[in-house]
């Protein structure tokens, strides 16, 4: 049962600045009231919205602990950024972004396309593998989603034969049901509540334009986020007992907007509880408030400029979502330089993204080297599948195929120069150029 409805958050999307400065105070006080101030954490990245956390709560708790996961993606500015507070433990993961792509996969797309793709290739693998006659045992990993692989509900039905074999690494006897995820990739998911097919619904959840990626010569996967910074920071609470505060607004994801729907801000009755103060902010909101209270951000943002969208004729609206057709003549604030941080190497969301997109402004705002190294190399590997090598990490091969098979128009810095340089007969082929 959810806590809110959607009219709540957009009710408490439109309020004005200073009153949900007053409700994120509340929760956060509800929250550490709840815990102690040894018993929670902020979760600090050295973005602009986490930074505005931190102001928030270390108004009322000068003390309070911040951690900060150094996954080696983030800008160098923004890692600067984070040095110069105090009081900030600083975690990294035990794999490196190579080492989770060649494990793994590039990030690309979204989380949930992303994901779909993981497990839906994991699924036809196996179904190869079957018809080969071949013993399948050690060929389906991570039993903890082979629930999801076999479209049941783990949590009420495990005693299925079907969850039960695959867990042993046998073959059923009876065919296996089609997962979801492949059935998402497919276009052919029906989506059910209350017993009743909700098409509509259905349409929106699959994903069947991404569906040529079954066929692609790399891996694409979301494990990035959960090796790399999950699982550092589900350690941490683990071993301090701590109960974690983050920037995450519902705004930035239809996930979030779930989340928050849910459990609202102080998610007390969640398996791992978990508080997001923000969650009714928007974007304006952060930056409104860092400049009306002149709080620092990394450099690499630039400086927060305003404008009046509607008053002069031909002015550029900046690119947010936060903005509707009442807020002409308001006050709209802009970053001069990067609009997110974030992991300077992440795919998902570039496909929307219009030149100069992020890696080009990466080039310009930072440090050049890095998007280099992220473009240039790779190589297949035994596998016979795309992967980083000592050159670096490969993505010109992974942009240029997506683009060319999926009808995308993702933007890559120099493309004449890594593809004179690093084109193959091998990866000619593959791209059909």
């Amino acid at each position: 049962m959810n806590k809110h409805t959607m009219g709540d958050l957009y009710q408490k999307q439109s309020l004005s600045l200073s009153a949900k400065i007053r409700m994120t105070e509340y929760r956060i006080r509800e929250w550490v009231d709840h815990y102690g101030e040894d018993g929670v954490y902020i979760s600090f990245s050295g973005g602009k919205d986490s930074s505005v956390l931190l102001h928030l709560a270390r108004k009322l708790y000068p003390d309070l602990q911040a951690v900060y996961v150094d996954t080696g993606l983030e800008y160098p500015e923004a890692r600067k950024f984070v040095e110069q507070h105090e009081n900030v433990e600083i975690l990294r993961p035990k794999m490196n972004f190579r080492q989770v792509i060649e494990k793994y996969g590039y990030p690309f797309i979204s989380k949930e396309v992303a994901g779909c793709v993981y497990y839906a290739r994991k699924y036809v693998r196996k179904l190869i593998e079957r018809e080969k006659g071949l013993n399948i045992d050690g060929i389906i990993p991570y039993h903890s989603n082979m629930a999801d692989l076999v479209g049941i509900d783990r949590r009420i039905n495990k005693g299925n034969a079907f969850y039960q074999s695959l867990i042993h690494g046998e073959i059923p006897s009876t065919e296996i049901k089609t997962p979801v995820r492949y059935l998402i990739l497919q276009g052919k998911y029906i989506h059910k509540e209350k017993g009743e097919e909700t098409s509509e619904y259905s349409k929106m959840y699959n994903k069947e334009r991404y569906k040529f990626f079954l066929e692609a010569p790399f891996e694409i996967s979301s494990e990035c986020c959960s090796v790399m910074k999950k699982s550092p920071i589900h350690k941490y609470s683990k071993m301090t007992g701590r109960k974690p505060m983050t920037a995450q607004m519902a705004s930035e994801s239809r996930l979030r907007a779930t989340n928050w729907l849910k459990n609202g801000c102080n998610g007390f009755d969640m398996k791992s509880p978990i508080s997001n103060p923000m969650s009714f902010w928007v974007e304006q909101d952060v930056l409104e408030y860092i400049h009306m209270f002149h709080i620092p951000i990394a450099s690499v943002y630039g400086n927060i400029q305003v404008e009046h969208i509607g008053n002069t004729r031909g002015t550029k609206i900046p690119d947010s979502m936060d903005l509707g057709i009442f807020d002409l003549g308001k006050p709209v604030y802009s970053t001069t330089g990067c609009s997110r941080t974030g992991c300077v190497f992440c795919g998902f969301g570039c496909h929307r993204e219009k030149s100069p997109n992020r890696w080009e402004k990466a080039e310009t705002l930072s440090n050049p080297a890095i998007i280099d190294y992220m473009m240039r190399g790779g190589a297949f590997a035994k596998d016979g599948l795309w992967k980083p090598d000592n050159r670096g990490l490969g993505f010109w091969f992974v942009i240029e195929w997506i683009n060319s098979h999926g009808n995308l128009k993702i933007v890559m810095p120099h493309r004449e120069e890594y593809l004179e340089q690093y084109m193959t007969k091998e990866t000619e082929q593959y791209l059909n150029v």
